[in-house]
């Protein structure tokens, strides 16, 4: 399958999603259908999971996502079943969870983005400084309702 049949399919697909290996193939003296199918095993490297994968078929002119019920992927190769011997496509498909994330972490740094320019351009120092006054470990109401002897805290006398 040529580059320019993958980069038509590739366009077709919503935004996030790529094309991960294109096949195509014909045969002579067989002809597969929905009582004759073959299993079709083709290698798209690691990272993915069943669940992300879309099996894309091409008919000669145009592509059409490719119900596979049977895909399944051992961390190298993509499975399936399919009734018609042509072209085939495996396409990624990013995780939700995945996109979310992405998208926080992109919505974070524009966050960071404005409020520092706006934070600078107002003159305000983008550090925060805190300062410590002399502080006691008992109040002084109390140490003078203390009678004398008697023990505050940790056992120190008063």
């Amino acid at each position: 399958m040529n580059q320019t049949i993958l980069d038509v399919l590739q366009g077709e697909l919503p935004t996030g999603e790529s094309v991960l290996s294109g096949w195509s193939f014909s045969t002579t003296g067989f002809t597969a259908t929905s009582s004759n199918p073959v299993y079709l095993s083709f290698q798209v490297g690691s990272g993915q999971t069943s669940e992300n994968l879309d099996v894309w078929h091409y008919d000669g002119s145009t592509w059409t996502e490719c119900p596979a019920f049977d895909l399944t992927y051992d961390g190298n190769y993509a499975s399936f079943t399919a009734n018609v011997l042509s072209g085939y496509a495996m396409v990624g498909v990013p995780e939700p969870g995945t996109l979310a994330l992405l998208a926080a972490g992109l919505f974070g740094l524009l966050a960071y983005a404005w409020r520092r320019r706006h934070v600078q351009s107002a003159g305000f120092r983008t550090t925060a400084s805190i300062h410590f006054g002399t502080l006691s470990a008992v109040p002084a109401c109390v140490r003078q309702a203390t009678p004398r002897g008697s023990t505050g805290f940790g056992g120190q006398p008063v």
